[in-house]
């Protein structure tokens, strides 16, 4: 009996360390403010984590990615957590098998990417996460309000699996207030489902905003209908591939009832992900979006800008996403161009 009254209290303490560590990592990771934090300022702050930390390759001013993580003690010792009778007689002692990790990156000396989450499974997985992105797909009506972050629930009673996305150029204010995570998870002593929100704003919000989210649409083609990007700057930000070309052909019927239209250019002006090399060549483009009735009005001749969806190798329009290249219009569009800083700084998408 003494045996088992010391294993559930050496259970429960390593439990409240695990949160107490966890709850610091995350207060040190807030502290980070994206597209200002210096790499030295966050050399300094992360410094405590060496223990549970590493880079993933060299890390210098210039690049460098730095990664946290640290579990409970059955996922220290994978051997004795195969069983699910292991791994329920552990949770009945007071354990609570527990994943914490958060990373870094810093681009040309400032820190432009964070991300904390944890993951926790007494019965089912409780889970939450909130990372910088690059871009952010207009999927619905969510976007209008708040271009810089989505959050993806997966459940909303409870809500318990939970991400959270927000881009660089979001209010440090949001960007706290979307990491709000409820550590309290992680020293609760319980082999029921778990009934408390994970990471309660973003939950909340999720609720809040839960009738405009888009059910998908059948188009005839198997495919979910999708909005048109109604602002440039955010289009150009979003788009795979963006240029200046001139038009070389009318629009012509492709055959494809997914992308209906087709037109052929010549590449003029390379502005994200195409390569100075392409000037000169010349390209047929698909126009793809879901009203079926879009037809740009282009005129053979003239020189446009176009966005092509998110695949890097596409060569399908994004809906809206031809327009005619005046100075105003590649002004906000090098705007846009600008705060997807994956593309400006060369880096592949994780």
């Amino acid at each position: 009996m003494a045996v088992l009254v010391m294993a559930v209290a050496i259970l429960r303490i390593q439990q409240w360390v695990l949160r107490q560590r966890a709850e610091r990592l995350l207060a040190d990771i807030q502290q980070i403010e994206l597209r200002k934090t210096s790499f030295e300022d966050a050399q300094k702050l992360l410094g405590r984590w060496s223990k549970w930390g590493h880079s993933a390759g060299e890390c210098t001013r210039e690049r460098c990615q730095i990664s946290i993580a640290f579990n409970d003690f059955l996922n220290r010792h994978r051997s004795l957590s195969e069983t699910d009778s292991g791994k329920l007689f552990y949770s009945a002692l007071g354990g609570r098998p527990t994943h914490v990790y958060a990373d870094i990156q810093v681009l040309s000396g400032v820190v432009w990417e964070k991300r904390y989450g944890f993951a926790s499974a007494p019965k089912s997985i409780v889970s939450g996460e909130a990372s910088t992105v690059s871009w952010l797909p207009a999927v619905d009506q969510r976007f209008v309000l708040h271009p810089n972050h989505r959050v993806a629930p997966y459940e909303l009673t409870p809500c318990v699996w939970i991400l959270t996305y927000f881009t660089p150029y979001e209010d440090p204010v949001e960007v706290r207030r979307l990491m709000g995570f409820d550590l309290s998870i992680i020293t609760h002593w319980s082999l029921g489902h778990e009934k408390n929100d994970v990471m309660p704003a973003a939950c909340a919000e999720a609720r809040e905003e839960r009738h405009l989210v888009a059910r998908p649409t059948p188009t005839g083609t198997g495919q979910a209908d999708s909005p048109r990007h109604e602002s440039l700057e955010y289009l150009a930000r979003d788009a795979g591939r963006v240029a200046v070309v001139k038009i070389i052909s009318k629009s012509s019927q492709s055959g494809d009832p997914w992308a209906p239209w087709k037109i052929e250019t010549r590449l003029e002006q390379p502005l994200k992900r195409y390569s100075p090399s392409d000037v000169g060549t010349v390209q047929e483009l698909h126009l793809h979006c879901s009203e079926g009735n879009w037809v740009p009005d282009i005129q053979v001749g003239e020189r446009y800008l176009i966005f092509t969806a998110r695949d890097p190798e596409s060569a399908s329009v994004t809906c809206g996403g031809i327009v005619p290249a005046t100075e105003d219009n590649l002004i906000v569009a090098r705007r846009g161009i600008a705060q997807d800083y994956k593309a400006v700084f060369g880096e592949a998408e994780r």
